[in-house]
């Protein structure tokens, strides 16, 4: 993603973790990213992680915005990251 590509996130918050499910993990983080005029600009994003069976991997989906938008959207980031399995 291009979080950082103008200098790291700052103000970082974890605001839920819990488990879907056996196999899925859910994290709701906030934080500030710069803007290419160097802006800071609160964001939400909500993280979908699953570890492959049998494997070490994890396979991750994340989907946010900026924060104005997520109080308008919430509902929708957490049905794209509930929609997210792995077979």
């Amino acid at each position: 993603g291009k979080y950082g590509a103008y200098g790291a996130p700052s103000d970082i918050k974890f605001y839920k973790d819990k488990m879907k499910d056996r196999d899925v993990r859910q994290l709701e983080i906030g934080f500030n990213a710069l803007t290419p005029t160097m802006i800071e600009v609160p964001r939400r994003i909500v993280v979908s992680a699953v570890k492959i069976p049998e494997s070490s991997d994890v396979v991750m989906l994340i989907a946010g915005s900026t924060y104005g938008r997520w109080k308008k959207e919430e509902k929708t980031f957490q049905g794209i990251a509930d929609s997210f399995e792995v077979p």
